[in-house]
């Protein structure tokens, strides 16, 4: 039978990937000094970990909800045993790319059908995060920052001209294909703006913003109630942290799996909320353990018989 082999080889830029997250948190931990971070753990509220921990069954049935969502209004309709693992295969995978890219990929390989739309329809999903994330980013750097007028105009516009992707994104994905695809042959792109016509019915513009809205919100109680166990942080220093860190990391994917750029910019952003680097760095690796570290050791259980270890002679 043929098989998909893994890359036998991990590319320079991979190792690179790696060692820039192990560089960053090294000058975390040198930054912070592990012995803060202990002390943190050992006074930690342990209810409030493994409430946080609880919350990643939310995290993950809005994401397949969702997903699930998309693939029914293209016409696909797979159990919610396969959407549930095509969701988990694409974390696994994504985990080892930089900006959880892999996960495009990851979701199209276990579902079998064709990958070009389901990569586009993947796409699609992630795009609708990013907007969420712009939106809550732009408000949050705001105020941390105290935009003077000029820069507060520009950061609405931006905001308005993100709102109205994230409600029009057939309309949106149109015009950019008229002005700055038309002539490109490649079928991928093609498939990409093809599944963008999902996302023209007013019920599934609706269905599906409101489980990312939801997916999004899940996500920030998460970080409130991790740095809750650690020291008392009010939700809106809370929510200002987590806003900013989750934008500028969306638009920074320089490490695997964001590992590094994560925690720093929320150690930041919430040092000018005076909370302890040690509180929020804890919180940030905990964060990253229960949302992408679990999932994607769940999801290597779905690797599809159609890929291989080893390489094909």
């Amino acid at each position: 039978m043929n098989t998909t082999p893994f890359p036998s080889r991990i590319s320079l830029r991979t190792i690179l990937r790696f060692l820039l997250a192990a560089v960053l948190l090294a000058l975390l931990l040198r930054f912070i000094e592990p012995a803060r971070m202990a002390a943190a753990f050992a006074e930690a509220d342990l209810f409030l970990i493994c409430l946080a921990f609880a919350l990643v069954v939310f995290n993950l049935g809005i994401q397949i909800l969702k997903w699930r969502s998309l693939l029914r209004d293209s016409g696909y309709s797979f159990p919610l045993t396969k959407v549930t693992q095509s969701v988990l295969f694409g974390i696994s995978i994504g985990t080892l790319t930089p900006g959880q890219i892999g996960e495009f990929g990851g979701r199209a390989v276990l579902l079998q059908t064709d990958p070009q739309r389901i990569v586009g329809l993947t796409i699609i999903d992630k795009l609708q995060v990013l907007c969420v994330m712009t939106l809550g980013g732009i408000a949050a750097l705001a105020v941390l920052f105290s935009f003077d007028t000029l820069l507060s105009l520009a950061a609405l516009a931006g905001a308005l001209a993100v709102l109205a992707v994230l409600l029009r994104p057939g309309t949106a994905t149109d015009w950019i294909h008229r002005r700055l695809f038309r002539d490109i042959k490649s079928t991928w792109i093609q498939e990409f703006f093809l599944a963008a016509r999902t996302l023209r019915g007013g019920k599934v513009i609706l269905t599906t913003t409101l489980l990312t809205l939801a997916f999004y919100a899940v996500l920030w109680i998460q970080v409130h109630v991790l740095l809750n166990a650690f020291h008392p942080v009010s939700a809106l220093d809370s929510f200002l942290g987590f806003a900013a860190t989750m934008f500028v990391k969306s638009f920074l994917p320089f490490t695997i799996a964001d590992l590094g750029i994560r925690e720093a910019g929320l150690v930041y952003f919430l040092s000018l909320r005076a909370v302890p680097e040690p509180v929020a760095l804890n919180a940030s690796l905990l964060l990253f353990a229960i949302n992408i570290l679990l999932p994607s050791i769940v999801g290597l259980l779905f690797i599809p018989e159609s890929i291989s270890m080893k390489s094909t002679p």
